[in-house]
């Protein structure tokens, strides 16, 4: 029901592209996910897999709509996923400064525990910050991958990144004025064309012959980059079908260049022309950099009214793509990149203060523990003076009785002596040993020492008085009626007496106890 419901939210938020009948395949994909984070994953996978086709503006609703389904969730390597998957989705739409945002938060948690998907941000940084001009930063992430290139002698990604090295030095050769860079570009390109030339894939040897042309054109004279390297990468763009036709593009922009540079702007206007009818439709930045070529090179070869017509165009395609806004946050992601926020305090040592509360609750437990043995242990010990003085008390009276009965057994009895003894034997039967004080530190005492006992007293007795109480607390002990009498102060028949009484007090259905509780005697 859930995933029904679910489904039905994201096509009815989208009426449009739902509507597409090639969309179907994620609805069907939806409708086999088990969970919203399975959800959440297919329809990330889908706008991976069609960003050819995917308008801009569907493929970032559908993203916001996969994280959402996300939110409830907190694990790491969940939202690391996410946040990777986010950065391919914005740097497939050309979306710069999002994409590294994205990038930047999966970053952290793959460096140390994916060594694959750190290997492509950084290649993602490295490709980002270039294209937007900062190169410096660029040059730092090209080298981390072309450093974990050659540890793997990966022999196609060292090329790859023997490229790109040497199409950043050219750069920064060119666009910063730094004569430094010239040498160390042509140093990794000429590196780089030994095993593209012969491996490489179609649009790797069209971009590397260009970077080739351009700085052998530095060194060596236009003409021989002209006649080789150019060429070499023109038939790639007008033949092969593996180059797609924005990559093809470029390849002409960079042509009509080189042909505006050596002074054949009739050339130039021919392939920034071609160049031009690939991305008009297009909202990027390939688009004004061919726009601008194009309009200099109607301007250098007299075309007037083609470029007054076009300098409108160009004009209004400047203010449209935004350039600058685009690209105002990356500076932003820089500073927070190289300047992480400080943890607080808690984040820092949160480890400390888990061990420290840990230590502290464990102490106070075992000082707990030892203080209620220290307690319970006092307790057995009142109760064992109490007992100790019972048989104290029982062996002055069983004296007593025993001198009383040897006197009456004379042939002359010392009524005297015999009334003495039997008025102290009296007294001391009628003087209880538990007074009504210590009999509450007695009780006390007995409860902690027996709670499983004292718990079945007041569960399977009703209304029990607390002389009743002392009889069953006492005959716990081990006392038998007569030491009872004598440490209550009372005669043996009302502790009988107590006894008959609490026998009626039983919970019904629980007369089987008694024999547990107390014995015949």
């Amino acid at each position: 029901m859930v995933k029904h419901l679910l489904i039905l939210y994201l096509f009815f938020s989208l009426p449009a592209f739902a509507q597409q009948k090639e969309n179907k395949y994620l609805e069907i994909n939806l409708g086999k996910a088990e969970n919203a984070i399975d959800s959440s994953l297919e329809i990330r996978k889908f706008i991976l897999d069609k960003k050819n086709s995917l308008e801009p503006e569907d493929a970032f609703e559908l993203l916001r709509e996969s994280k959402e389904l996300l939110k409830r969730t907190s694990g790491k390597k969940l939202w690391a996923d996410f946040y990777l998957d986010a950065g391919e989705i914005y740097f497939n739409y050309q979306q710069a400064d999002k994409a590294l945002e994205n990038y930047i938060k999966s970053y952290g948690y793959y460096k140390s525990t994916d060594l694959a998907n750190k290997h492509l941000i950084e290649t993602r940084f490295a490709q980002i910050y270039f294209y937007t001009g900062y190169y410096d930063k660029a040059e730092f992430y090209m080298k981390k991958t072309h450093e974990a290139a050659v540890v793997r002698k990966d022999g196609a990604e060292i090329a790859n990144t023997e490229t790109k090295l040497g199409r950043l030095y050219l750069a920064m050769f060119v666009e910063k004025d730094d004569d430094t860079k010239l040498e160390p570009a042509l140093y990794y390109l000429r590196k780089a064309y030994k095993w593209i030339d012969k491996n490489g894939d179609d649009l790797t040897k069209m971009k590397l012959n260009i970077a080739m042309a351009n700085a052998v054109g530095f060194t060596e004279g236009r003409d021989s980059a002209y006649h080789y390297y150019y060429v070499k990468a023109m038939e790639l763009a007008d033949t092969s079908k593996n180059i797609s036709e924005k990559s093809k593009a470029f390849a002409y922009n960079q042509y009509a260049r080189y042909l505006f540079d050596i002074g054949r702007p009739d050339l130039a206007v021919e392939n920034a022309e071609k160049a031009f009818q690939i991305v008009k439709d297009y909202d990027s930045f390939e688009k004004l950099d061919i726009a601008k070529t194009l309009y200099i090179s109607y301007i250098e070869n007299k075309d007037y009214k083609k470029a007054t017509t076009f300098f409108e165009k160009y004009t209004e395609l400047q203010d449209s793509l935004g350039q600058i806004e685009q690209y105002a946050n990356i500076n932003t992601l820089i500073h927070q990149q190289e300047n992480p926020r400080k943890p607080s305090w808690i984040e820092k040592y949160w480890t400390w203060l888990l061990a420290f509360i840990l230590i502290t609750t464990t102490l106070s437990y075992l000082y707990i523990r030892t203080y209620q043995k220290k307690k319970i242990s006092e307790a057995k010990a009142e109760l064992n003076h109490l007992a100790s003085k019972v048989a104290k008390l029982n062996q002055v009276i069983q004296q007593y009785e025993s001198e009383i009965s040897t006197l009456k057994s004379e042939s002359k009895p010392d009524t005297v002596e015999i009334s003495e003894k039997e008025s102290r034997l009296k007294e001391i039967l009628e003087n209880p040993l538990l007074t009504d004080e210590q009999w509450l530190t007695f009780k006390k005492a007995f409860e902690k020492v027996n709670r499983d006992f004292t718990k079945d007293v007041f569960q399977n007795f009703t209304n029990i008085s607390q002389a009743e109480l002392r009889y069953l607390y006492l005959k716990k002990l081990g006392m038998n009626h007569k030491e009872i009498a004598s440490v209550l102060g009372i005669s043996p028949d009302s502790v009988r007496l107590y006894k008959h009484r609490l026998g009626k007090k039983i919970q019904p259905g629980k007369e089987n106890i008694l024999p547990v509780l107390f014995d015949n005697n």
